[in-house]
């Protein structure tokens, strides 16, 4: 999985305060498919990715046989999905 993300093995070494965002959140996200989870809530999964890592993300999401739950604004991420909700802004704001 490290290879795949284009992360070296040396980067399991690394203090976690010398990572970048973008490791972190691959790390992370090698972490949560490893679990093997049947269910995976993602959001922004992209955020802090480059554009190999974010079609990386795509494939597996892809290939993956799990229900995946995912919150992006990422159109390269919602090609990769099933089904789309689109959830509309709000034009009130909310007064409790």
């Amino acid at each position: 999985m490290l290879e795949r993300f284009n992360l070296p093995p040396a980067t399991l070494q690394k203090e976690t305060s010398a990572l970048s965002g973008g490791e972190k959140q691959r790390i992370a996200l090698i972490v949560t498919l490893l679990l093997d989870r049947p269910i995976l809530l993602l959001d922004e999964v992209s955020s802090a990715l480059d554009e190999q890592s974010v079609r990386t993300v795509a494939g597996l999401l892809a290939e993956s046989a799990q229900t995946v739950l995912l919150v992006t604004h990422d159109p390269r991420l919602v090609a990769a999905c099933d089904r789309t909700v689109h959830v509309p802004r709000r034009k009130e704001p909310v007064t409790t």
